[in-house]
């Protein structure tokens, strides 16, 4: 006859052990490559939204910037909101693997059907357009809560050790290249379409694409997680004696503090790019090799990055990750405007670092998630996407304001600055944070 399980604390602890971790074992890459190319579906959703929605929203629908930036920060503002929901009110949802892959399930179908009727807002008569957009939007953001929070959940849930994170980390933002590089690859045909009746239906083809993939690939992963009631995936006892986010390692809020710089400065390069490319450049083929660069090396550079989590410790890798992510915006800045080779090769080098930031940080917040209470994980882990999102909201009012400074007055050097000072701004904030790191973690 089993044990029935006791409690401890007013958690139900199971008296068999949790299952072993279906992600992240050297044994079994298959599983962890079903998490990648589920993961490049979710990614699809929101390198789309990075790299174009801004585009889309001005240059496609006719908004001006400051028109764009309230739409995309309310959408990332509320979807930030929803994640903390999300967390804090489901947290038995995302307290176990099958659990957690059936929610980013719906999450994905939710998105797959929100995106759809967001890409249709240039269709739209003009008097009710920037409703529609708002509304579509916030909804699609909505949407991507439910699918993202478990999915980056199991990173904690369905792995068995640091190193199976490190695994699972390589192949998430391997993934996230592959995404960014097929969205890079759909740019260049955007921008040459820029001032055709065609370019409506074009985004409008990409999302449906993209919609389709990301469904398939969320129901593969929840085939491999399983559909029984697993285990929760509990903590030593000694972790279990704290509320939920009550007492989180410091380790932990040192990562969201990355998280946040990452989300606010970075970006403004990918958001700027595509008017890069059409107002300094005039070439949207440049422009398109470009952002195909920074994939590229957000994606070659995983194997690298991978081997020197076997070898350094996290704070170590983020400082050399950071340097080469500073590195690149500053090659760019300096490089001449009339050598767009020059160019993609500085783009190709911030690529290379911020795909070691993303590993890293993604990595070392998993590995403290997993030593939280099972109850807080799904808490925790909804906050550290909630932080992302709300850096990112303001850091689209900063891409207005730029938009409307340089294109107003033709200062368009300003906009080149903007590109690379944040990239500099968060590779300086996450060396800091590292350093801070290195005297909190074990050697």
């Amino acid at each position: 006859m089993a044990k029935p399980a006791r409690r401890l604390n007013g958690e139900t602890r199971a008296a068999a052990p949790p299952p072993r971790g279906a992600l992240g074992r050297p044994d079994g890459w298959g599983a962890t490559a079903v998490y990648g190319s589920a993961h490049l579906g979710k990614s699809l959703f929101w390198y789309g939204g990075e790299i174009l929605f801004a585009y889309f929203l001005t240059d496609v629908a006719g908004f001006p910037p400051t028109a764009m930036a309230f739409i995309v920060a309310a959408g990332f503002l509320v979807s930030a909101a929803v994640d903390l929901i999300v967390g804090a009110g489901l947290p038995r949802l995302l307290a176990s693997a099958g659990r957690a892959g059936r929610l980013q399930l719906a999450g994905a179908a939710a998105c797959a059907v929100t995106l759809l009727t967001f890409l249709a807002t240039p269709f739209v008569p003009e008097p009710a357009r920037l409703a529609f957009a708002l509304v579509t939007g916030v909804a699609l953001r909505v949407a991507y809560a439910f699918y993202d929070v478990p999915q980056n959940a199991l990173m904690a849930l369905a792995t068995e050790s640091d190193s199976a994170r490190s695994r699972v980390a390589f192949v998430r933002i391997a993934a996230s290249g592959l995404a960014t590089l097929l969205v890079a690859a759909g740019v260049g045909p955007i921008l040459a379409v820029r001032a055709t009746d065609q370019e409506n239906g074009l985004i409008l083809t990409f999302g449906a694409a993209a919609a389709a993939f990301g469904l398939a690939s969320a129901m593969a992963l929840t085939k491999v997680l399983g559909g029984g009631e697993d285990a929760p995936n509990l903590a030593p006892a000694s972790y279990l004696r704290l509320g939920p986010l009550g007492r989180l390692p410091p380790a932990f809020w040192l990562f969201v503090a990355m998280m946040v710089a990452m989300s606010l400065a970075p970006p403004l390069f990918n958001k700027l790019e595509p008017y890069f490319a059409i107002h300094v450049l005039g070439s949207a083929r440049w422009g398109g090799a470009i952002v195909l660069a920074l994939a590229w090396g957000l994606l070659v550079g995983q194997p690298l990055w991978y081997l020197l989590s076997r070898r350094l410790s996290r704070p170590d890798i983020l400082l050399i990750a950071a340097g080469v992510h500073a590195l690149g915006a500053i090659s760019f800045l300096v490089m001449p405007v009339d050598q767009p080779a020059a160019l993609v090769a500085a783009g190709f080098v911030i690529g290379l670092g911020n795909g070691g930031l993303g590993m890293t940080m993604w990595a070392g917040f998993s590995d403290q998630l997993a030593r939280a209470p099972a109850m807080a994980q799904g808490p925790a882990s909804a906050l550290f996407v909630a932080a992302s999102k709300i850096s990112l909201a303001c850091g689209v009012f900063l891409v207005a304001a730029v938009l409307e400074g340089a294109l107003q007055t033709g200062e368009l050097r300003r906009m080149v600055l903007a590109m690379t000072a944040g990239p500099v701004a968060g590779s300086l904030a996450v060396a800091i944070l590292a350093l801070a790191l290195r005297r909190i973690l074990p050697r």
